[in-house]
């Protein structure tokens, strides 16, 4: 209903997910979640290099993540949170 300008600086954000309940994505930063109305791929092209795809519904920034596990299928930001949306199928295009 209220639309509204949303300005986040790029090394704030952790990782960006598309929630499938509501239909949003989601974009998580150090202080907050903000939900938006675009699609995964729109994000995708806004964001630069620091930015990769390692699920077909998750981004993450490379710079915050210390860990990835595709084993387990999760990989582990720079606050300790494990965050279980680690894809082999993007094994090959993602470096830290």
């Amino acid at each position: 209903v209220n639309n509204v300008e949303l300005s986040v600086f790029y090394n704030r954000i952790l990782y960006i997910y598309r929630e499938t309940l509501e239909r949003k994505v989601v974009i998580v930063t150090d202080t907050n979640i903000y939900k938006v109305n675009l699609g995964i791929n729109e994000i995708l092209e806004r964001l630069d290099a620091r930015f990769r795809r390692c699920h077909r519904s998750c981004i993450f920034n490379r710079d915050r993540v210390e860990e990835k596990n595709y084993r387990k299928g999760y990989f582990k930001l720079d606050t300790g949170k494990e965050v279980y949306m680690l894809s082999k199928k993007y094994q090959n295009s993602l470096s830290i």
